[in-house]
Parts: structure tokens; sequence; C-alpha cells
């Protein structure tokens, strides 16, 4: 007998236990979970060590996954760093602190890398996308001949817009008021080209395949009215077709246009009206149908997985990748694959591959951005952020875009305004809510959440001398509660009034012993050696107990207590009560004390 043994090629860890997702003749399992973060609002990022199969081997996996509810109180912002009026690479980390740096307020949660760009900067301008970059309805670039994906930052199960872009005919001109505001908007007709009757032009510079900025030379006549902006805040020429440019009107006089600067020259007399030294304008083209309600847009080049299943795609492989999917109830997934590290567990993946760990985490739909040695994952960690993948270059690379996750915290006045022995009121009030869709603003003291009515809440049957954490959260109209980061306040319950039973006197033959009765269970008050004033001299008690000699006190004709309660916080009263050694003494001092204030008041 002959026994044929086939050796299969050693590709990482045999680990067939759990569940193996398939699709397009991949799998892939989870073998085990390395890390998880829980991220404000909901946001989750976790590592998880798994394998692959494609053809029958096992490939060991590093799958780096984020995963963004649709009710999070946070948006998607494709971001690139066009300062100085170009393009230049930043790795994910050092946009998220840009981006930081250049919106006050607002906080970067998480990131990912986004498009493929001109890693080699062969390009006239360096170092562009290939695909378009939309950053809050700013249209930095808007290629629309390859695909691109968007991201609507609704809250609705539907947040993603993929395919191919189309754009207004024409650019567009806005203009904004002192308050930043846009208050008019006009076509631009021409772009580099005299205006026709009524149209409007918009002259700028280019780039040669030297790399040179080429300064335009602006027509002496043929147009009514010019417009310079010689010190742009954005001027991208990034081709002769796709131009965006935001400033302030610095001049009526232009006769070249060079870097950093643009112009627009028009025979139409409202937007001659419109425009003037000193306006802050803003020119581009703008994405029309579909891409119209995405707020944010990056290139992508495979929608590789659709309904769930693999879907037909030319990609090759195995390299790292990151990859943008949905769940069918809106939750965004970005993951990043590590590879290219096969002696640390990290193989990479084809495209077959990419959808069964997609369809794993139960995408309906996944696109592939920019990978290979591009390939980042990062969170927030304190001050700062954390590379959570393994980039296959050893170091971070320096990309032209990302993805990043932000929100700022809703503005709320939000205040304790009375904390007693078993309950806490807060006052809350919503200012702002930014990002957030709030439908009820909620309380939460230890395990009791309760909503805010009328701008007020309170938290009763709580514990005396008790330390609870007094946190702020929102309720979504979904029903999803999510804290507010920065509005807590750790306080304890005030301690319970100690019980004054009575002072009780005991006449010896040459003694008198005074013994104050009383149940402070919290250590309140300082009963036990409380101030005793006996016919206008004071002594102090040792342990609740005060012994007078008789030759030295003669007969007793006035007994004044006296002895603080310390509640907590700026809680302190000294209490003074006049003939304690009576049991209605208490009740007696309360009335004399209303009625001296009422006649204090009444004489005000």
């Amino acid at each position: 007998m002959f026994m044929a043994v086939i050796l299969l090629p050693d590709t990482g860890l045999h680990a067939n236990t759990g569940i193996v997702t398939e699709t397009g003749g991949a799998g892939y399992l989870v073998t085990s979970r390395k890390e998880t973060n829980q991220l404000d609002y909901g946001i989750k990022q976790y590592t998880d060590l798994g394998e692959t199969i494609r053809s029958g081997n096992y490939y060991a996996q590093q799958v780096n996954v984020l995963e963004i509810p649709a009710s999070a109180g946070v948006k998607i912002v494709s971001y690139a760093n066009l300062n100085n009026h170009q393009w230049t690479r930043t790795s994910v980390r050092n946009f998220a602190r840009q981006y930081e740096q250049e919106n006050p307020g607002w906080r970067v949660i998480a990131g990912i890398n986004g498009d493929f760009f001109d890693i080699n900067g062969i390009g006239n301008f360096r170092y562009q996308t290939n695909n378009p970059v939309v950053t809050d309805g700013e249209y930095f670039k808007t290629n629309t001949s390859n695909y691109a994906i968007g991201f609507a930052n609704d809250g609705s199960t539907n947040p993603i817009i993929a395919g191919k872009p189309t754009k207004t005919a024409n650019m567009r001109l806005a203009v904004y008021d002192e308050n930043g505001d846009i208050v008019a908007e006009f076509d631009i007709e021409k772009r580099n080209a005299l205006p026709g009757a009524n149209e409007t032009a918009i002259y700028f510079g280019t780039y040669n395949t030297d790399k040179q900025y080429v300064p335009i030379t602006i027509p002496a006549e043929g147009y009514q009215a010019a417009f310079y902006v010689e010190n742009a805040e954005y001027a991208l020429p990034n081709n002769i077709d796709d131009f965006y440019g935001r400033g302030v009107i610095t001049s009526t006089e232009v006769t070249s246009v060079a870097r950093g600067q643009f112009a627009i020259l028009t025979n139409n007399a409202d937007v001659a009206a419109a425009l003037a030294v000193g306006k802050k304008i803003r020119a581009q083209y703008e994405f029309t149908g579909a891409f119209a309600r995405a707020t944010a847009v990056t290139g992508h080049n495979s929608h590789f997985l659709k309904n769930g299943e693999y879907l037909t795609s030319s990609l090759d492989g195995p390299h790292p990748r990151t990859m943008v999917g949905v769940r069918v109830d809106g939750t965004i997934i970005m993951t990043v694959v590590d590879g290219r590290q096969e002696s640390k567990g990290m193989y990479g993946v084809h495209v077959n591959e990419m959808a069964a760990i997609m369809k794993h985490y139960n995408c309906t739909d996944a696109y592939n951005l920019d990978g290979g040695g591009s390939s980042t994952m990062i969170i927030r960690d304190g001050d700062d952020f954390r590379v959570m993948n393994s980039p296959s270059d050893g170091v971070e690379r320096l990309d032209s875009n990302c993805l990043l996750i932000v929100t700022r915290d809703p503005e709320v006045n939000f205040e304790v305004a009375e904390v007693t022995e078993n309950s806490i009121t807060v006052n809350a009030e919503l200012i702002e809510a930014y990002t957030h869709r709030i439908d009820t603003l909620m309380v939460r003291v230890g395990s009791v959440t309760k909503p805010v009515v009328d701008g007020t809440v309170t938290i009763d049957g709580l514990n005396s001398n008790t330390q609870y954490r007094v946190e702020l959260l929102y309720r979504t109209a979904s029903g999803t509660n999510y804290k507010i980061s920065g509005l807590e306040e750790t306080l304890n319950t005030l301690k319970r009034v100690p019980r004054f039973f009575g002072l009780e006197l005991a006449e010896g033959s040459t003694e008198y012993t005074f013994t104050v009765s009383y149940y402070d269970p919290d250590k309140t008050g300082n009963l036990a050696t409380a101030t005793l004033v006996v016919n206008g001299e004071e002594y102090e008690f040792v342990n609740g107990t005060l012994t007078l000699t008789r030759n030295a006190v003669g007969k007793i004709y006035e007994v004044i207590l006296r002895y603080t309660v310390d509640l907590g916080g700026d809680n302190i009263e000294e209490i003074v009560l006049l003939n304690p050694q009576f049991k209605s003494t208490t009740v007696l001092n309360v009335i004399i004390a209303k009625t001296e204030e009422a006649v204090a008041d009444a004489f005000k």
C-alpha cells in the first residue's frame, strides 16, 4: 500500500474554530479579540486576530475595526492638508492634530486613511488625491471621472452615497456677510476666458509639467467690473477644469493672477452690485444628484461587496487594505487589514477575502480605499492619538487625505442646583446641539436615569452621606442614550441631621453632671464635644458628658447649648439651644428663630 502525503504551504495559524463567513470563494473567521476600545458616543474600535481562507489555505490576519452607529453624535470628515495653496502629504495622526487646530471646539475621535493619491508627485499640481475631496460643503476637488464615496452625516439608515458624482455645469460664486453666512450665489460661466453678455468669469493660474505655477494675464477690457483676491485663504488650481478659491476681495484692479490668488471678471450687473473690496467670496463646483446630500466625499476604486455578497472586482493582492462598509441599520464600518508582515501573522488580503471580512462584520455593501503602506487607523488616546494597526512601511505613511470621525460636544447650561440627604436636583438647558440629534436631555445619578423636564430634574431615593457621579446624557429619537463628555460631577449627598433628644441633668451633693442625649449615625454634629454655657460661663463636653462642682456654679439660672452640624460641602450650621434640658427645646428654638427672622424682614 502506498500513502500519499500532500504538503500544504505553512501559511499561518490553523485555528479552525469559530464561525467561518464565506463569499466569493473565500472565508474569514475570528480566533480572538486582541483589544477593544469604547470611544465617545457609542463608537467602538476593536482589533481581531483571525484567518482568511482562500484556495484551501489559511492566512493569518490582523483586522482593525471601527463601528460608528448612525445615531451617534459625530460626523465623518474627508480632510486634506491644503495650507499654502497646495496638497501636502501628512500622516493620519497629524491630519487629526491639524484638524483640531483649524477647528477649535471640535474633537477627533478616530480616523483612517482615505483616497488613492499622487504618491510620487508626478502630476503637474503634485500630491493631489485621485478623486474628489469635499469637506463640510467645501468642494476642494470635484473630479467626476472616477468613483467616489460620500457621507450624508444625517443619522439615516442610508448614510453612504457611492458611484460617479455629477456636478454643476458652471462654477458657483458665493458671497458672505460679516457673520460668515452666505447671502448670495451666482453662476460663473467662464474659466480663464472673457465673460459674455450678462456672464461672469474666473481667472486663475495653473501648474505646468515642470511643477511650476504659471501666472495668467488679465485682459485690459471686455468686462464691466473686476474683483481681485490677492491673499486667498485657498486657491487650488487642481487642473484647468477644476478650481477652488476662497478669500476676501482686496482690489478692483488686476493685471495678472499669481499663486495664491484669483480674480472675478463680470458683465452681470447683479454680480457687480454684490461684490466690493472687503467682501469674502468663494468659487467652486458643486455636486448634483445623489451626491448633493453628502457633506464629506472621498474616492474609492472598488465596490466589492453588494447586498452582503462578493461583487466581482479586478483588485489584485494580497495587500494591506482600508475599507468602508455599511450595515442595514446605517452603522458605518471602517476596517484596516494589516499585511506584508507574514512573520507577524499579517498576510494581507485579496479582494474576495476582503468581501468575506466585511460580510463577517455584517456589512451589506463595502468599498475599497487606498491600501498598502497607506493603510492606517488611529483612535483618540487622551490628548493625542494612537495608531491601532501595524503600517506595512514600519512607520506611518504620509498621505494626501483621510477620513476623520469628529464631534463637538453639545453646548448645555448644566449645574447641580440642590443637594439634600436623599436627592440631587440638576438644571440643564440645551443651547446648541451641533452634530448631535438630541430628543431629550437626561441626567444619570448612580444607576438611575431620568429626563430633564422644563429645564430641571430631581433624582431622589438616594442614600445620605454617599458619593454619587452625576452625568448628563441625551436620548435620540430612536431611544439610544449617549453620555455628553465633560458634563459630569462627582459629589456627596448631605449627611443626616443629628437628632437631639435633650440635655439630662443629674444633681449630686457636690456636683452637677450634664449628659447630652442624641442620635448621629453620620457623625454630622459635634454634640460629643459641644459647648455648654452655664450662668454665662462656657464649658465643653467630653464624650457627651460634663461635670461641674456646685460650689463653682451655684444656683443654675441659665443653660445654653452650642454645637455645629456639618452636612457636607458648604453646609455648616451652628445650632444654639436655649434651655436644652427640655425635650421640646428643639421645636421651641426653631419657632423662636423663625419669629426673629420674620420680625427682621418686616423692619428692613
